[in-house]
């Protein structure tokens, strides 16, 4: 009898261990999660939902912008949005309008893209470009501000910009923006020139030939650059160092350098 007890005792105790195991089991699976883990999820859940919906083009960071704007907006050829085909079309029609120097109609497609999505960068960018092409300064210069604004990587916006202050006689903006650019990308000559001229416009020669010089170093056949040193230099009576930049400008093409070469190089 006795014996039968300890058996039914033995299998009473088996048994409450093995609910005891079970339940602490379900307690470790449907515990709470920590702070930090909690956070950890909801970053990662988060990151999952906002994951970029646009293919942006590809392009290289570094691409110097050209002497005709309209070849940097032919880079975005293939812009792709994938979550509104119409505001791909308006881009694509826009570049491609571009291509064939039909400017009113890219910007009237640009215009057509911000009204699909207003915080679209790459739009504005283009249209500011365009503007800048066709003299519309001002217009090109509240484009760029408002691509730059809306953090486009793109420093091209702040050359541009500078371009579009410097024909409207913005000298202190167009020059901040050039120094601004020249510190992203310090290999293009001629963004040293602008900066030269901008100089000479506010009367700061040292400066203007300091980056006239720069240009130069990057581009040696900048017949321009060789012609405003050499101009610079007659001013502060280095007739040598003139007539040697006046002459490698006429050399390299600069026809408008003829004329002072006879002014003050060949007069005796």
């Amino acid at each position: 009898m006795l014996s039968e007890e300890i058996i039914i005792g033995a299998l009473v105790l088996a048994f409450l261990i093995v609910l005891l195991i079970y339940f602490r089991g379900r307690q470790r699976n449907n515990r709470k999660l920590s702070f930090r883990d909690r956070a950890k999820l909801e970053t990662s859940i988060e990151e999952k939902d906002t994951a970029p919906l646009i293919k942006k083009p590809s392009m290289v960071s570094t691409l110097h912008p050209t002497k005709d704007p309209k070849n940097d907006i032919l880079r975005f050829n293939k812009f792709t949005y994938i979550e509104n085909k119409q505001l791909t079309g308006a881009i694509r029609t826009g570049v491609n309008r571009c291509s064939t120097n039909d400017f009113k109609g890219a910007v009237s497609a640009f215009s057509d893209a911000i009204e699909l999505r207003p915080n679209e960068p790459t739009a504005h960018y283009c249209r500011g470009v365009v503007n800048l092409q066709i003299g519309n300064y001002q217009d090109s210069i509240n484009d760029l501000t408002q691509s730059i604004s809306l953090q486009m990587h793109e420093p091209n916006a702040l050359y541009y910009r500078g371009l579009a202050r410097l024909n409207s006689k913005d000298y202190h903006g167009a020059l901040q923006d050039l120094t601004s650019y020249i510190r992203a990308v310090s290999d293009y000559g001629e963004a040293y020139y602008n900066a030269g001229l901008i100089y000479k416009e506010l009367g700061n020669n040292d400066e203007a030939v300091k980056n006239f010089t720069k240009a130069i170093e990057l581009d040696r056949i900048h017949q321009s650059a060789f012609f405003e040193r050499g101009l610079l230099r007659n001013t502060q009576g280095d007739k040598t160092g003139c007539c040697s930049d006046l002459k490698k400008a006429l050399e390299l093409g600069h026809l408008e350098s003829y004329h002072y070469v006879k002014e003050i190089c060949d007069k005796k």
